[in-house]
């Protein structure tokens, strides 16, 4: 049962970081979460880019 419930979470990860690719939106966590799942990535690499990324990047309609 276990298993069944992470290979969900590996494949949605898989699923959103192809629409987000597809559709060209910038999808920071979910990149993040895919590079740790599936290229390798440890996750202290990770979010120590979530936490210095700029925010002021993303939020151009304030």
């Amino acid at each position: 049962m276990i298993c069944r419930k992470w290979q969900k979470g590996f494949n949605t990860v898989r699923i959103a970081k192809k629409c987000a690719d597809h559709y060209k939106v910038r999808a920071l966590i979910t990149d993040r979460l895919y590079k740790v799942l599936f290229e390798g990535m440890t996750v202290e690499v990770a979010l120590d880019f979530l936490m210095r990324y700029p925010l002021n990047v993303d939020i151009d309609f304030i």
